[in-house]
């Protein structure tokens, strides 16, 4: 967790807002505390240490923002501050948008590394069908997403009066979604119990679905997919190097180490 899934999408997501490596460490801590708020209920020890994460970020950015604004961070807050029918953004909304965007640029791709890694390494015969084909590896990155969903739920918001077999959901009620539920649906997926890599189709929701997809579907995908070519590339062994130990928490599902044993 420590040496690979955590800093790798942190340093993908730092580079592509414009975050220097100086500051990656000290962003990256605060976002991990920022997303503790997605849970359904945040524990009251945790909440002042949100409350901090959230005023540390923004007052980073107020900072960045003010200092003459070049390179990729300009090209960021351009984009995003252009607005979209409404006009251009206020300065806190654009503050509050690029912290979203570096934010979920990378806290839920460290727990997707997580547990595809995990699957993985439970799993030494899909290890080897991949490094005989690794046209089978994008494939392999649905399935993986779709047997261990790294987020197990998102909420929504109910805009008009919805009927689900018989339960009526009122307007204004929030509704938890349980994806990974919904990812074991038997009516959908045939065996959802068994790890299958040549799943076809694989219409899994693990990155949400609809108008509110997940904004970094594709670069969470990108990167777990060029992080195992990488592995499989570098590392003729990949075998578990100890227990794995999950970490319990409200919004992921998620492992709190992952000894893994390897040899070039």
């Amino acid at each position: 967790m420590a040496d690979l899934a955590f800093p790798v999408p942190l340093a993908a997501a730092c580079e592509l807002i414009g975050v220097p490596e100086a500051d990656r460490t000290m962003v990256g801590g605060w976002g991990t505390e920022l997303i503790k708020a997605f849970a359904v209920a945040l524990p009251e020890p945790d909440r002042p240490l949100v409350d901090t994460a959230i005023t540390e970020l923004r007052g980073y950015f107020r900072a960045s923002l003010r200092e003459p604004v070049r390179g990729k961070l300009a090209r960021v807050a351009g984009a995003v501050g252009a607005g979209a029918g409404s006009g251009p953004l206020r300065r806190d909304e654009l503050v509050d948008n690029i912290i979203f965007l570096l934010v979920s640029g990378f806290t839920t791709t460290v727990h997707m590394i997580a547990t595809v890694c995990a699957l993985l390494l439970e799993h030494p015969g899909t290890v080897a069908e991949i490094r005989r084909d690794r046209s089978l590896l994008p494939g392999a990155v649905e399935e993986l997403l779709r047997y261990d969903a790294p987020l197990q739920h998102i909420s929504r918001l109910a805009a008009e009066t919805v009927d689900v077999e018989g339960q009526k959901i009122r307007p204004g009620r929030v509704v938890h979604l349980l994806l990974g539920s919904a990812n074991h649906d038997d009516r959908q997926f045939a065996e959802p119990g068994r790890l299958d890599i040549r799943r076809a189709p694989n219409p899994h929701v693990s990155f949400g679905t609809g108008l509110h997809a997940c904004l970094g579907a594709g670069l969470g995908r990108l990167e777990v997919a060029v992080l195992l070519g990488q592995l499989l590339d570098r590392c003729r062994l990949l075998e578990p190097g100890g227990t794995a130990v999950r970490r319990p928490t409200q919004v992921f599902r998620t492992y709190s180490r992952i000894p893994v044993q390897v040899a070039a």
